[in-house]
């Protein structure tokens, strides 16, 4: 099970499991909506564990472990919402827009490479050859293809050293492939 500490100001205050954390504080977390000129206030008479701004409107979270709270605070389940711009609202449009923009420029590199072919004056040397039509399509689609998945996978190295035969191998630097120095 994985723990983790809870550290204040050079304290250790608990140690524990996400589960038990959760538990503990289970019931005694409520959200509500508070006026911004009345936060400073409204701080001072409750413990306040979170405050955020969403469209203008100050959204507090309060501990309250006696239930005190106003009557307009609801009961946190503690299930975490996905905000407009969190990581799992993002990746949809993040995938949508790969789906559509790799083809895109892959099209464009195809389309634009027949065209240096012709411009070149190499696609007279190409049809001289028993080279047919569809061989020279699927060259084409092969050379952008290995160019896209250059593209696609430069940025992340990491994907290229899960492929390694073996996995004793000390950990790969992100950024470089060579192992990384760790300093004790």
């Amino acid at each position: 099970m994985l723990n983790f500490a809870v550290i204040r100001n050079g304290r250790l205050l608990a140690t524990t499991t996400p589960a038990e954390a959760k538990a503990t504080i289970a019931d005694t977390m409520f959200e509500g909506v508070v006026g911004r000129h009345d936060l400073d206030a409204f701080a001072a008479t409750f413990q306040v564990a979170q405050a955020y701004l969403v469209e203008g409107v100050h959204r507090v979270r309060v501990y309250s472990p006696d239930r005190e709270v106003p009557t307009h605070f609801s009961d946190i389940d503690a299930p975490v919402r996905a905000v407009a711009n969190s990581v799992y609202a993002l990746s949809p449009t993040f995938a949508m827009s790969g789906f559509f923009v790799y083809p895109f420029f892959a099209a464009l590199m195809a389309g634009l490479s027949v065209m240096r072919d012709d411009e070149a004056g190499l696609s007279e040397l190409l049809q001289s050859t028993p080279l047919t039509r569809a061989e020279y399509v699927w060259a084409k689609c092969a050379g952008v293809s290995c160019a896209m998945m250059i593209a696609m996978l430069a940025p992340h190295p990491r994907q290229l050293s899960a492929l390694r035969p073996t996995m004793t191998r000390p950990p790969v630097c992100p950024y470089h492939f060579r192992p990384l120095r760790r300093e004790l």
